[in-house]
C-alpha cells in the first residue's frame, strides 16, 4: 500500500475511534482550558466551531515531528455547545499541522494550519466551508484557499508516460501556487517572517517531492486523486530510455537541486520535506548504480548520509532509511535479517528523538517474528507459461523440490533486466550444474505479446521450461508480498523454499552471488 493511502487509512481508523461514545475517549477534561494555557504559554489552543457534532467528535490532528506516525494527541480537550477546545503541547517551533475530520454527509476535511508555540487559533467548519477568525485568520485562510483549489492540486496531475511533460505540468502548478501565494500575501499585508519562510519552504519541497516521486496510481480512498510512487523514478526513466532515442537528463528534470538545498534549510517538522530528503538521496544524490533496496544500495546510502549530513538531520535520514528498507522487504530474508538487526542496534540508542527509537524498536520486534516463507497468496499467484498453460508458483516449486531456486523478476521493456540476462548466462549455467540451482523467470509485463516477442529474442539465454508471465504483474499477490518495487529483482530460496535473500545482487556480480549460493546448505 502506498504512503498516501497508508496515512489515509490511519486517519480513517482514528476517526472511527474518536466517533465512539465520549465515555470511551481517554482525554483529560479540565474546568478551564484557557487557564491551563495561561500557566504555560508555549502551548497551542485551537477553538473549532461547528453545527455538525460529528465534525467535532471526529477531529484528528497530524503533526510532522515524529519519524512517520503523524497523529497528534491532545493535552486537553472538551466540547462545549457547538465548539471543541483542545490544547497541543508538542509544538516547539513554527510549523504547519493538519486537521482531519468528517461531517454527517461523509465529506472528508483536510485542513492545513500554521501555528507557533503560544498561539490561539479560531476556526469554523460548516457544510464544506472552512473559515479562520481572529488574529491569525489571514495566514490560515490563505492555506485553505490554496489547498482547496483543484487547479493547484498535484494529486490531479498524474504521470501519463512522458516525464518531461509531467514535469512541465507539475512546474505549472508550482508556479501558479507561488503567484497566488505572493498576491495574497501582498493584498493582505502578511508580514510574519516565520510564516512566510515556512510556507515558501512547504511549496518548494512539495514541488520537488512530486518530481522525484511522480504520481502514478489512483488513490484507493480519494476519487480523482493520484498518489506519489514510493518506488522512485528509476523504472520510469528506464522505460522512457528504452522507447526513445534521447537519453533522459535527470539533472534538468530535477532543476539541478543539490543536497545543499536540503542542508541549508532543514525542515524536520515538515512531512513533505522529510519524504523528499530520503527519496532524493536514494534516487539522485547517492550515485551508485546498485538496485534500490538491495544490501549494496543500503550500505551506499548509509555511507552517504554519514558523510554528508550532521546532527538531527543525519539522525532523521538514517532512521528513515532503515524504516524505508524494512517496509520494502529488506531484512525479511535469512540472508539479510542479521545485518538489518545489527544496523538497528548500531543507531537506535544514539537518536535523541524518542519517536525514532520507538519506531526502530518496533521494526526489530517484527523482524524477530518473521518466518521467511512466502505467503499462501503469493504461492498461489497465477502464472502463464510460453505455451499458454496456467499454473501457480506453488506448483513450480513442487516440480523443483530439492533444488535451490532463484526467481528473476523482469519485463520486456526493462533494459537492465535484458542486459543482465545476456551477461549472466555463464554463471547461471555454472551454478545450475555445480550447485543444483533452478532459475525461474517471471515477467511482470502488462502486455503478453511483447513478453513473448522479447522472450523469443532471448531464447538461447533463458530457460525455456521456467518462463512465465505473472497475471496481475506488479499488482499480483506475489509482487505485493515481496514488495516488488523495481526491476530487475532477484530472490534466492533454499531447497525448502525459505527466502534466503529477498533482494539479491545481480548474478553478474559473480563473487557475491556465488558466495550466497554456496552458503546455502
Amino acid at each position: 500500500m502506498k504512503l498516501k493511502n497508508i496515512v489515509f487509512f490511519i486517519v480513517l481508523s482514528l476517526l472511527f475511534y474518536n466517533c465512539k461514545d465520549d465515555e470511551n475517549k481517554k482525554i483529560n477534561v479540565t474546568n478551564n482550558i484557557e487557564e491551563l494555557k495561561s500557566n504555560k504559554t508555549d502551548k497551542v489552543v485551537i477553538l473549532c466551531k461547528s453545527k455538525d457534532s460529528l465534525i467535532l467528535k471526529s477531529i484528528v490532528i497530524s503533526d510532522d515531528t515524529p519519524l512517520f506516525n503523524r497523529t497528534q494527541t491532545f493535552l486537553d480537550s472538551r466540547i462545549i455547545d457547538d465548539a471543541l477546545q483542545f490544547i497541543l503541547d508538542s509544538i516547539k517551533t513554527p510549523q504547519t499541522i493538519e486537521i482531519y475530520c468528517w461531517d454527517k454527509n461523509s465529506h472528508f476535511y483536510d485542513i492545513p494550519i500554521f501555528i507557533s508555540p503560544g498561539d490561539t487559533i479560531h476556526l469554523s467548519i460548516n457544510e464544506k466551508s472552512i473559515v479562520f477568525e481572529g488574529e491569525y485568520s489571514e495566514q490560515n485562510n490563505l492555506l485553505v484557499e490554496l489547498y482547496s483549489n483543484s487547479s493547484f492540486d498535484y494529486g490531479r496531475n498524474p504521470y501519463k508516460g512522458n516525464l518531461m511533460t509531467y514535469k512541465l505540468n507539475t512546474k505549472d502548478i508550482y508556479e501558479s501556487r507561488i503567484l497566488f501565494y505572493e498576491k495574497y500575501v501582498q493584498e493582505h499585508k502578511i508580514t510574519n517572517v516565520a510564516y512566510l519562510e515556512t510556507i515558501e519552504s512547504n511549496l518548494k519541497y512539495e514541488y520537488l517531492y512530486n518530481l522525484i516521486s511522480p504520481r502514478i496510481e489512483k488513490s484507493d480512498g480519494m476519487p480523482g486523486q493520484f498518489i506519489n510512487s514510493q518506488d522512485g523514478i528509476n523504472s520510469l526513466i528506464e522505460k522512457e530510455n528504452n522507447n526513445n532515442q534521447e537519453i533522459f537528463k535527470l539533472n534538468d528534470y530535477l532543476d539541478n537541486v543539490t543536497i545543499e538545498d536540503f542542508k541549508n534549510n532543514p525542515q524536520l517538522n515538515n512531512f513533505i520535506y522529510k519524504n523528499a530528503l530520503n527519496s532524493f538521496i536514494r534516487y539522485y544524490f547517492e550515485e551508485s548504480n546498485f538496485p534500490p533496496y538491495s544490501k549494496e544500495k543500503l550500505i551506499a546510502e548509509k555511507a552517504y548520509i554519514q558523510t554528508e549530513l550532521k546532527g538531527e538531520l543525519r539522525d532523521y535520514a538514517m532512521a528513515r532509511m532503515i524504516r524505508d528498507y524494512t517496509v520494502k522487504g529488506f531484512g525479511y530474508s535469512k540472508g539479510n535479517v542479521d545485518y538489518m538487526m545489527a544496523l538497528i542496534d548500531e543507531y537506535k540508542d544514539s537518536f535523541s528523538n524518542p519517536s525514532y527509537k520507538k519506531e526502530l524498536n518496533e521494526l526489530k520486534d517484527r523482524l524477530k517474528t518473521h518466518n521467511f516463507y512466502l505467503s499462501d497468496s503469493a504461492l498461489d499467484t497465477k502464472l502463464v507459461s510460453k505455451f499458454g498453460d496456467t499454473l501457480s508458483l506453488r506448483k513450480i516449486f513442487h516440480n523443483s523440490e530439492q533444488r535451490i531456486k532463484v526467481i528473476d523478476f523482469w519485463a520486456s521493456w526493462c533494459g537492465p533486466c535484458i542486459s543482465e540476462i545476456y551477461k549472466s548466462k555463464p554463471i547461471k549455467d555454472k551454478l545450475a550444474v555445480e550447485n543444483n540451482v533452478e532459475w525461474i523467470y517471471l515477467s511482470v509485463d502488462d502486455n503478453k505479446k511483447k513478453w513473448i516477442e522479447r522472450s523469443e529474442q532471448l531464447n538461447e539465454f533463458l530457460n525455456v521450461k521456467n518462463q512465465y508471465i505473472v497475471l496481475g504483474g506488479t499488482n499480483s499477490p506475489l509482487a505485493n508480498f515481496v514488495k516488488l518495487n523495481g526491476l530487475p529483482r532477484y530472490m534466492i530460496l533454499d531447497k525448502q523454499n525459505q527466502v534466503i535473500v529477498n533482494m539479491a545482487p545481480k548474478p553478474s556480480n559473480i563473487e557475491i552471488f556465488e558466495r550466497i549460493i554456496k552458503s546455502i546448505e
